[in-house]
């Protein structure tokens, strides 16, 4: 498996000249992650990486200290969508995550799951979505990490989510891949190349890795939402801009995006989250 993700991501490193410039921020994690990529000895390796080191999001290391935050975290959700809540139990990370970041958690039902920091804010994103869209069969992601976000997708009960697409670098790709080949071995993961056809009449359930030079690729697929959490407010503004422009040429009804925005002026990263709300 992680021989097949190097392949891909080796076919896929080369950008295209029309690209804005990364900037100093994804620059530097780029660079990073391009250079780790050839050195880890397992997938273990590779998801630890990702899920830990390459700023994806908030996850890290927990022990039963922090079980009361999680489990208010659970119950806050429960609180904010009423109608959902019987969906909220059905959420659980994965036993190919990293030892030591997450704790099993009894549910309300008596089942057990596994819970990570991190795991019911991902989750805030697909109830937020349902309180809007009734049924949501398709999603595109715009920056995707090492992929949680669309493995609450794919496991989650409502749908059930047949095509899930992530747009992101290549080395951002690669992370994604290992983690969500590791994780749903049933689904097929199929890497999208830009000398090879689109295939659109896949019958099961597929989740596209889209390398940001095949962009416009994206909108050979109907999508029913498009989401981005946590990455526009830290992109340059010619980024901002790229990703204004592509969504114009999508047939998505729906754009979703999770971001900060009134940062402190003295915290402005790169963008000054203009598209954030």
């Amino acid at each position: 498996m992680l021989q097949t993700c190097r392949d891909n991501y080796r076919r896929s490193a080369e950008y295209g000249q029309s690209l804005p410039d990364f900037g100093n921020r994804w620059g530097m994690f780029k660079q990073d992650m391009s250079t780790r990529i050839m050195s880890f000895a397992s997938t273990a390796e590779a998801i630890e990486f990702g899920q830990l080191r390459c700023n994806f999001d908030h996850r890290g290391m927990v022990n039963e200290s922090d079980r009361p935050e999680i489990e208010m975290a659970r119950r806050l959700l429960a609180y904010e969508y009423p109608r959902h809540a019987h969906l909220i139990d059905s959420f659980s990370d994965t036993s190919v995550s990293t030892p030591g970041t997450y704790l099993p958690l009894v549910t309300r039902g008596g089942a057990s799951v596994l819970a990570s920091k991190i795991l019911y804010f991902h989750a805030l994103y697909v109830l937020t979505i349902l309180t809007q869209i009734e049924k949501v069969t398709s999603v595109c992601e715009i920056g995707g990490g090492y992929g949680n976000p669309a493995l609450l997708w794919m496991n989650c009960p409502v749908g059930p989510i047949k095509t899930y697409c992530i747009v992101d670098l290549p080395e951002s790709l690669f992370f994604s891949e290992v983690f969500l080949r590791s994780a749903l071995p049933d689904v097929e993961i199929k890497y999208v190349h830009g000398d090879e056809p689109l295939d659109e009449s896949r019958a099961g359930r597929t989740i596209y890795l889209m390398p940001i030079q095949h962009h416009s690729k994206t909108s050979r697929i109907g999508f029913d939402v498009i989401v981005n959490t946590g990455s526009l407010a830290e992109m340059p503004d010619a980024w901002v801009a790229f990703w204004s422009d592509w969504l114009e040429r999508q047939t998505a009804r729906y754009f979703y995006s999770h971001n900060y925005f009134g940062n402190p002026v003295d915290k402005l990263f790169e963008g000054r989250a203009t598209f954030a709300p």
